[in-house]
């Protein structure tokens, strides 16, 4: 009974020590990992993806207000965008009666050229629910931030 704890001479506090110190070198590499990879997921944040500008894109074409259409765009466009008539080529859906403008983006791993589906309202899809046309959009990185710098959504070509 007593040689049992005899071969064990370590008292209580030498116990805590040892265990502390194992798991200090577990538990500080964990979190050392865990704040690199958190930085390291920030910096994409930093930036607009190519998602991101295109959804700001659809997300303007929903609204009467077509002001803001020209910022996911390349500020070198500015020209040429100003001779598009939005209202036109791009009916404002009617919040009772029409789908809003939706994009399915098929492959964005080409900036270049990213490849996608546009649906719409009735004036622009032809039909409630009609098929959805076809778009193509090619993207710029100007710093952190990807810009449109020019598309073709079905026959209308954007600067």
């Amino acid at each position: 009974m007593y040689s049992s704890f005899a071969l064990d001479a370590r008292t209580a506090t030498d116990y805590t020590f040892s265990v502390g110190r194992k798991m200090r070198r577990v538990i500080i590499p964990a979190i050392m990992a865990a704040a690199l990879l958190a930085a390291l997921n920030a910096c994409s944040m930093l930036g607009v993806t190519i998602m991101d500008r295109l959804t700001t894109f659809v997300g303007a074409l929903n609204v009467s207000d077509r002001s803001t259409i020209a910022s996911s765009f390349d500020s070198s466009q500015a020209g040429a965008l100003a001779a598009v008539n939005w209202t036109a080529d791009f009916p404002v859906p009617s919040p009772t009666a029409d789908f809003p403008y939706s994009l399915s983006v098929q492959d964005y791993s080409n900036p270049s050229a990213v490849t996608a589906n546009l649906t719409g309202p009735i004036a622009f899809n032809s039909t409630q629910g009609g098929p959805p046309t076809a778009a193509t959009f090619a993207m710029v990185k100007i710093g952190a931030d990807w810009f449109i710098e020019g598309a073709t959504i079905g026959t209308i070509a954007l600067p």
